[in-house]
């Protein structure tokens, strides 16, 4: 695709699309002539997968917007409505379910897991036992209807008075309301409000000599306390959500955001924004990821820093709340040691495992397979211009990367640009270093029909009783040992989501590698201009500091603690990395 000219300086939306027209990236910026030229100029700087994407995309177009406001809103709903490709996507709790309330004359309330009906949705609730306790409650104590459908005559929960039952008593809907009203509000948080109105109205039947019911709301009472007694009292009124985000290894960001609501701790929810780390600002996808179909937006969100367009974001979400919202760092002690809290417990999240068991079955059938796949391990080459020639090797087992078992290969026997070869050598110095007891069930390599045929012919040198497959990035075309023409999955299918996320892996290990080796060479050519360091004292500089910018920081008192570097050569390197200013 040819850099696009004439573009507004505008904010705005742009949408990338491949040569079948489909959506494969969407982004908003304050200058759409700028954003989308930084693609063109810049590109060596780019994230990986945005540099994919543009070798796939065929052809751009934009949406102008009158202000940031509006893009952010826009490109919020456009990445729901087309689910782009290469788009960063929040792996949030769509399988946890919501208590929702219907929209009838009497409405109902139900457990769901979908969110695609009329109605006003309370969740979702990542604590299923404390939702159920909560939702049982609500029947008891409020006698709200759960069926979809009210029935002629009534049914079973009437009888045991579980429900006022509408559609068999002549019940005024403006009173029936108010009770559903008294349920909106413990789920908001405000049970003490709740506990109060009730308490108000046990005393009345008691003076009634109504003593039945005045015990029947007494129960109702000490439940409701005994249900949220368990809650952490924070600060009494205060609305808030608090989160906390933490970079992961593998480049994925992890979230962990507590809901504060009149004063208690009502619940977490955690979150994955997948390839964060290759976001501009993580935080603020989450904020408007998360926020354009939550079912409550509180006054407050307290986050680790202010992301960029914070004031933007906090307008958005005053709109979305119809009262002011403000995005803040923590105020006092309290909001600081609950922030700290969500980052430590953001970092121990674990990535939700990928539904390995029916790719792995597809897989099985499309391999033609007798035994079950269980250990993957997956190949990629990385050079440049045959330069720094790198292999890696990663592994998949039982559902989930091992990363204890991954492998990285500096290339030894190829010189010059010759990426099978490479392949070969990498295949054939993993199964010699092998026993036999930890041998994969499949090998999966980057690349075509070349890198599979040479990785065949090292397994048959072997003996070994390993099959493999090649995936081209291309068109994601699948080669197999006996298929003289390579087949293609689905898009969807689990099978090629997995194979992809396995082959992405190994191509992210192996260029991290490649970054690595020339970053060191850099370092190691910019200390070549000290007359008087030779290749040890430059290494052992490098071992000690782990990179020019830390030597540049170092004393000289620092610098001579390294061995081999006196108080001449010490000085030698302070007056040279400072003189240069950071240019070096």
């Amino acid at each position: 695709m040819e850099p696009p000219v004439d573009l507004p300086a505008k904010p705005g939306v742009y949408l990338f699309r491949d040569e079948n027209d489909r959506v494969i990236y969407i982004g908003k910026a304050r200058s759409i002539k700028k954003r989308v030229a930084s693609y063109f100029t810049s590109s060596e700087n780019l994230p990986d997968k945005i540099r994919v994407m543009l070798k796939h995309a065929h052809r751009l177009e934009f949406i102008l917007t009158e202000t940031e406001r509006e893009a952010l809103i826009l490109e919020a709903s456009l990445i729901r409505r087309y689910r782009p490709r290469y788009n960063t996507r929040l792996t949030d709790d769509k399988s946890y379910p919501y208590i929702r309330i219907s929209h009838d004359l009497y409405p109902s309330i139900s457990i769901v897991r979908r969110t695609d009906e009329e109605g006003s949705y309370f969740g979702p609730f990542t604590d299923l036992r404390g939702m159920k306790r909560v939702f049982k409650l609500l029947r008891q104590i409020f006698g709200v209807r759960t069926c979809r459908q009210m029935k002629e005559g009534g049914c079973l929960n009437r009888e045991i008075g579980l429900c006022l039952a509408p559609c068999v008593n002549d019940l005024d809907p403006e009173e029936y309301r108010e009770r559903v009203r008294s349920v909106i509000t413990v789920l908001e948080g405000r049970v003490e409000d709740v506990i109060d109105e009730l308490s108000t109205a046990m005393w009345d039947a008691s003076d009634k000599m109504e003593f039945e019911r005045a015990a029947s709301i007494r129960d109702g009472i000490e439940g409701l306390k005994k249900v949220f007694e368990e809650l952490n009292i924070w600060r009494k009124g205060a609305d808030l959500d608090i989160i906390g985000l933490k970079s992961l290894d593998n480049g994925d960001i992890s979230f962990l955001l507590f809901m504060v609501r009149d004063g208690r701790i009502m619940g977490r929810e955690s979150f994955l924004l997948q390839e964060g780390a290759d976001l501009d600002d993580p935080l603020a996808s989450l904020i408007t990821q998360y926020y354009m179909t939550a079912s409550m937006i509180p006054p407050a969100l307290i986050v680790p820093y202010l992301p960029p367009d914070y004031r933007v974001l906090e307008e958005w979400l005053s709109e979305k709340r119809g009262e002011r919202v403000v995005i803040s760092l923590p105020r006092d002690e309290r909001e600081r040691k609950l922030l700290n809290l969500a980052e430590k417990g953001a970092e121990h999240l674990k990535p939700p495992k990928p539904p390995t068991s029916d790719a792995l079955s597809t897989l099985k059938l499309a391999l033609n397979l007798k035994r079950d796949i269980n250990r993957i391990e997956a190949f990629d080459i990385s050079n440049i211009g045959g330069r720094y020639a790198v292999g890696s090797m990663v592994v998949f087992e039982g559902g989930s990367f091992r990363k204890r078992d991954y492998k990285r290969f500096r290339i030894k026997t190829v010189a010059g640009i010759d990426d099978v070869r490479m392949m070969e050598e990498v295949i054939r110095r993993r199964l010699r270093s092998t026993d036999g007891s930890r041998l994969p069930d499949l090998l999966v390599l980057d690349g075509g029909r070349a890198q599979l045929n040479v990785a065949l012919k090292v397994i048959d040198e072997a003996g070994v009783d390993v099959t493999a497959l090649a995936l081209a990035k291309r068109f994601e075309e699948i080669y197999l040992p006996h298929e003289k023409r390579p087949i293609r999955l689905e898009e969807r299918s689990p099978a090629l989501r997995l194979l992809k996320q396995i082959r992405d892996e190994a191509h992210r290990f192996a260029i991290t590698y490649h970054r690595r080796l020339r970053g060191r060479d850099l370092d190691l050519s910019i200390l070549d201009q000290i007359e008087g360091i030779g290749r040890k004292r430059k290494e052992a500089l490098l071992r000690h500091f782990g990179s020019v910018d830390a030597i540049r920081s170092a004393s000289i008192d620092e610098l001579k603690s390294v061995s081999g570097i006196g108080d001449k050569i010490a000085d030698k390197i302070y007056d040279l990395l400072h003189r240069q200013g950071g240019a070096a």
